[in-house]
């Protein structure tokens, strides 16, 4: 799984500020980071998938994140413009609701997948 967690201390604390596991064993985080290998349009000699694997839409979408979030969670999911409502369903699929969006502005111009962007 291509996911980084941003928050390392879990929701659930003891008295003494020890990490407690909940009942089901599984941390629950406030803040979440995904950063998914999308498959759309990265199979070409310069896309993703020459550099890592890549993962299929479904198991994108069967990733537990909406299990390792705690109630009132941050997700922040990457994707590019070709992913975009792909990410929101399956955004939804983990039990989020899309409320806004952080553009990426980069420095150079990317690949893109039918214009070329720099965000």
């Amino acid at each position: 799984m291509h996911t980084t967690n941003t928050n390392t201390t879990p929701a659930s604390m003891d008295p003494d500020g020890a990490a407690t596991a909940p009942p089901d064993g599984l941390a629950k985080y406030t803040t979440i980071l995904v950063d998914p290998p999308w498959p759309t349009g990265q199979q070409g000699k310069y896309g993703a998938a020459s550099k890592y694997p890549l993962m299929s839409l479904e198991r994108i979408a069967a990733m537990p994140v909406g299990e390792l979030a705690a109630e009132n969670a941050h997700l922040y999911l990457w994707c590019y413009p070709a992913t975009r409502y792909i990410a929101e369903d399956i955004m939804r699929g983990w039990g989020f609701r899309f409320v806004d969006e952080f553009v990426w502005g980069k420095d150079q111009f990317g690949l893109g997948q039918y214009f070329r962007h720099a965000h």
